[in-house]
């Protein structure tokens, strides 16, 4: 009889059930921390892309704003027949366009100039006071720039330039001028840079035609054609205006004219673009007739704001209470063997 309580006593499995009661726990937290893990993931997705859509619902506005603005001063031209370089200041000083509109490198006025009307308009404008005024690369079809403001330096180097002659810029006028509604052009170098601080840029037109009204068809839209209200715009002056929500979620993102290239690159938030982070998103934009790309991903530390934590803590917790439950386990059954192998000790001394 001493013999088989013995025997039991040591088929008892000590070790083994606190390691299952371990096992089981541990299971178990993991478990419960990768649908921890995926429902956080979900919830992070959806604050990501909450971002991304308003960073892109605001590129969408500014630019819709800044086509308004070009609306009203193509109504000067249809409201007065001769639009004097006073009238057109006091109308960019109205707009307040550094103040209410940052971004835009300014508001101009590029005038049709048909043959032979070339001296008219020079000797036009020196009347004006403009006496620097003279066309620049008077080639082929010529549109120079007669108005621009707000005068500075930048704007200054660009008066009479002829924006017609190059393929880029005479596509979007062209395509203004043939729809009678605001263009976009491609990415371009603005002759307004003129010095290292270089950025890409693009041309935001809205054609003029003679008495206000859009003609009918294209021919006579084409045979109507006064000119161009035009804003020229530094690519990276407009989107660090209107994007600094997203730096500040700890986006990062890059804005591209048409498909992602090195040569379509109008501006990158940051010289590390690319990222591991698997928080990404690709937008397009249709504006005025161009498509932009817009990609967006997540700096590093983007989630250290949310609950990326709450998996870790779970996880910790669960291992800690499982460890626990193990050893209360082990106690319990190293006390009651302890116990078994006393009563054995007494029968067998009592023997």
């Amino acid at each position: 009889m001493l013999r088989r309580i013995r025997g039991r006593i040591r088929s008892w499995p000590s070790l083994a059930l606190p390691a299952l009661v371990v096992a089981a726990g541990l299971i178990m937290t993991g478990a419960g921390g990768y649908q921890i893990e995926q429902g956080r993931m979900a919830r992070e997705r959806l604050r990501f892309d909450g971002v991304v859509d308003q960073a892109n619902d605001a590129v969408a506005s500014r630019l819709d704003t800044y086509m308004a603005v070009l609306r009203a001063g193509a109504g000067l031209f249809a409201a007065s027949k001769d639009v004097s370089l006073a009238e057109f200041r006091a109308f960019a000083n109205r707009v307040e366009l550094t103040r209410r509109y940052p971004g835009i490198q300014g508001i101009g006025y590029s005038a049709r100039v048909l043959p032979g009307q070339e001296d008219d308009l020079i000797a036009r404008m020196h009347a004006e006071g403009a006496t620097d005024f003279k066309l620049q690369n008077p080639d082929g079809e010529v549109h120079a720039i007669v108005f621009l403001e707000p005068a500075d330096l930048r704007n200054a180097v660009a008066q009479g330039f002829n924006m017609h002659r190059f393929p880029v810029r005479r596509e979007a006028m062209d395509r203004a001028r043939d729809t009678g509604a605001p263009a976009l052009s491609g990415k371009v170098e603005l002759v307004q840079e003129v010095d290292r601080d270089k950025q890409g840029g693009f041309l935001l037109y809205e054609p003029v035609y003679r008495d206000g009204a859009v003609p009918a068809t294209v021919a006579e839209r084409r045979e109507a054609l006064q000119g161009f209200v035009y804003a020229p715009f530094r690519a990276g002056d407009l989107l660090k205006s209107v994007l600094p929500s997203a730096r500040r979620a700890g986006l990062d993102y890059a804005v591209y004219d048409g498909a992602p290239s090195t040569a379509t690159l109008l501006y990158h938030s940051s010289g590390s673009f690319l990222g591991n982070s698997s928080l990404a998103a690709t937008r397009t934009l249709d504006i005025a007739g161009r498509t932009w790309t817009i990609l967006y991903h997540a700096r590093d530390g983007y989630e250290q704001g949310s609950d990326a934590g709450l998996t870790w803590a779970f996880l910790g917790t669960g291992t800690l209470v499982s460890l626990l439950v193990g050893f209360i386990t082990w106690r319990q059954v190293s006390a009651r063997l302890a116990a078994e192998r006393e009563i054995v000790a007494r029968i067998a001394a009592e023997a």
